[in-house]
């Protein structure tokens, strides 16, 4: 479905920019779904739309703070391409995510959390996601649905053999996240064959007992806690798993969000053939 043609949304992010210029899409994608206009940031001014939005879920929303630049930016961000979810009608940004290829960097932020054992020697191109969100006022199935199309515009036009990312809970209880684990690993969401593991600044202190103290309950026990422990993973994590990706490393505790960050893999060959047809771009 597509909606009438709005102005150009490169025309309407120009007044806001203050980043510089020389920014560009590395891939480009421009699709129309509904009530959004889904495409890669193609300058600055547009990329600007992507890290304002950003930093108002992010620091504002989530943490209560601010920069003085009002733009949530790191050492990555010009190494990346930009997804936008733009309402068609007014041109204002609503989601956002972030894609690294493999073929135009061989830095990835998830490098800055995880060792990444054998992943990037794995064969054929990788594309790290991160960053995903959307505004408040749109967090429905609808735009959560623009964000994955958007991911299969993206991918149909630079293929790739692996997703990868972090997809962050917010709870950095130990108990909490063994138990997480444990609700992984006997729901065969986990593959330990690429030998990540978190950097060792990065590893939740108190952990190892946790996991020790799940290991010595009853399958009974563990059990009857799964409702509460399903109520814990957030959707992005739930989308990325019933897809077919897989937990390849224990988490890695982030403290500037309070959170932790699961490392999540998804060779595109497994993508579910229903899953395929529900996210297919045009």
């Amino acid at each position: 479905m597509q909606d009438t043609d709005p102005p150009s949304a490169a025309a309407a992010a120009g007044a806001d920019s203050h980043l510089g210029t020389g920014f560009h899409a590395k891939v480009s994608i421009d699709i129309r779904w509904s009530r959004f206009h889904i495409l890669t940031a193609e300058d600055e001014a547009m990329r600007e739309k992507a890290l304002r939005l950003r930093h108002d879920v992010f620091l504002h929303e989530i943490l209560g703070r601010s920069s003085d630049t009002l733009v949530d930016q790191d050492d990555f961000d010009d190494i990346c391409d930009h997804l936008l979810i733009l309402e068609a009608a007014s041109l204002r940004p609503v989601g956002t995510y972030r894609f690294i290829s493999s073929s135009f960097s061989q830095r990835f932020y998830t490098q800055t959390e995880f060792d990444l054992g054998n992943l990037l020697n794995s064969p054929g191109d990788k594309l790290e996601m991160g960053r995903a969100c959307i505004h408040p006022e749109f967090r429905n199935g609808f735009t959560f649905i623009a964000l994955w199309k958007g991911l299969a515009g993206y991918i149909s036009r630079h293929r790739v053999s692996r997703l990868f990312g972090c997809s962050s809970i917010n709870n950095t209880d130990p108990a909490t996240i063994a138990a997480i684990q444990d609700y992984l690993q006997r729901h065969d969401y986990v593959d330990d064959s690429y030998g990540c593991q978190p950097l060792p600044t990065f590893r939740l202190a108190g952990l190892v007992d946790a996991q020790r103290q799940v290991q010595s309950l009853s399958l009974t026990e563990r059990v009857a806690n799964d409702g509460y422990i399903e109520a814990m993973i957030p959707p992005l994590l739930w989308a990325y798993l019933e897809a077919g990706a897989k937990v390849v490393s224990s988490p890695a505790y982030d403290a500037d969000f309070a959170c932790m960050d699961f490392l999540t893999v998804l060779n595109t060959d497994r993508l579910r053939d229903d899953l395929v047809r529900k996210y297919k771009p045009w």
